[in-house]
């Protein structure tokens, strides 16, 4: 339900399911919790979503890529970066997904230092030979206005998928 209240961008409804959600005693379950997250962001109501994010007693890396995503998709890149180095300190482990977020916020702010960074992060995990990964290496670059580095990133590419393109 939640689901399909984000992708409707019905807050109202959303929110009286999210009262329905507290009565029942859900709230404070992760995949609940990140539902929630992920219905406020889509909705626009940040605020709400870092409320729902707050008050979960448990954060595994899932509700993490929601609230990073949700910020980063709503413009509040500086927020996304933010907290995925609040997740980092907290001893959390990022996944495929949460560096594919925190590169868009990079590349949201056209923050290429702060993306460098994260590369740096990404080359001592499995996950700099993702293509996912790979893909928002290449964005970045080319959103920060440096073809020539996006093209190094493409080429070192060890395969693409249909997303995959070079500017």
């Amino acid at each position: 339900m939640l689901s399909a209240y984000a992708n409707l961008e019905a807050l109202d409804q959303g929110r009286q399911f999210h009262a329905h959600v507290i009565t029942t005693r859900f709230e404070s379950n992760a995949i609940v919790g990140s539902a929630l997250v992920d219905m406020y962001s889509k909705s626009g109501s940040r605020a709400d979503a870092r409320r729902v994010f707050d008050r979960l007693p448990e954060r595994d890396v899932v509700v993490w890529n929601t609230m990073i995503s949700g910020y980063s998709q709503n413009d509040y890149c500086d927020e996304a970066l933010k907290l995925f180095s609040q997740m980092l300190r907290g001893g959390m482990k990022p996944d495929e997904c949460s560096f594919v977020c925190v590169l868009s916020a990079c590349g949201g702010l056209a923050a290429r230092d702060q993306g460098k960074q994260i590369y740096v992060v990404i080359i001592r995990t499995e996950f700099a030979s993702y293509v996912s990964v790979g893909n928002a290496l290449v964005t970045l670059h080319a959103k920060c206005g440096s073809i020539e580095d996006a093209r190094h990133m493409f080429n070192k590419m060890p395969k693409q998928d249909s997303v995959t393109s070079m500017p």
